[in-house]
């Protein structure tokens, strides 16, 4: 019966001390995860124009109305790119909305 004492209160110390070491890899284990999450950075959107270093239609445009300092009309862009009423519309509609073009008269930009 002592031994047995004995025995049972020797497995309880070394239960005890693992459950110890557990815990701490446990802790261990959530500091390495939480430091991985902080460290992965946001990735930013890049065209895959940029990626090649070609221009994109967009940067075309642009280029075409910055060059013109009282403004540009879309058929002139249009003779100078090669892109149709449609595309430069669309190009036109997303800078004005990021602020780079301002409309001086119906069919005439500027840059802003």
């Amino acid at each position: 019966m002592k031994n047995l004492k004995k025995d049972l209160k020797a497995v309880n110390k070394e239960l005890t001390a693992l459950m110890k070491k557990t815990e701490a890899l446990m802790k261990a284990v959530d500091k390495i995860g939480t430091q991985k999450a902080k460290q992965k950075p946001k990735e930013k959107k890049v065209s895959a124009a940029k990626k090649t270093g070609t221009k994109t239609a967009f940067d075309t445009v642009m280029g075409v109305i910055y060059r013109y300092r009282k403004g540009v009309t879309v058929t002139r862009i249009q003779e100078i790119t090669g892109y149709d009423a449609k595309k430069i519309a669309n190009i036109v509609y997303k800078g004005k909305k990021k602020g780079q073009i301002k409309s001086i008269d119906k069919g005439v930009y500027l840059k802003a």
